[in-house]
């Protein structure tokens, strides 16, 4: 399986996941960047995730983890970085992960 082929179809997964949450919302179509360079995860002060949200943050992390494996190195650092939030994350932690997608 390409990169391309695997994020297409992680991208699919995730707007669906989207959509069975019942969130209303999905992903940008266009970004400049993975995520913005003011954003700093450690300040996150929002609630912490529920046991769903975090199984769905691990989830995002492992599809982010392949895109990288397969060729999708311009989203190391942003994956690294979201990465140690794993243990205890936070709405804004998981909303960072939807727009790196």
């Amino acid at each position: 399986m390409s990169s391309n082929t695997y994020v297409k179809s992680a991208v699919g997964i995730v707007c669906d996941l989207l959509r069975h949450d019942g969130e209303g919302k999905d992903l940008k179509t266009t970004a400049k960047q993975p995520l913005p360079t003011s954003y700093k995860p450690e300040t996150d002060v929002l609630q912490d995730l529920n046991g769903d949200g975090i199984s769905r943050y691990l989830q995002l992390i492992g599809m982010l983890r392949w895109a990288i494996e397969l060729g999708r190195i311009d989203i190391d650092s942003e994956v690294a970085m979201m990465a140690p939030y794993s243990a205890s994350p936070r709405v804004g932690h998981i909303e960072a992960l939807y727009k790196i997608f």
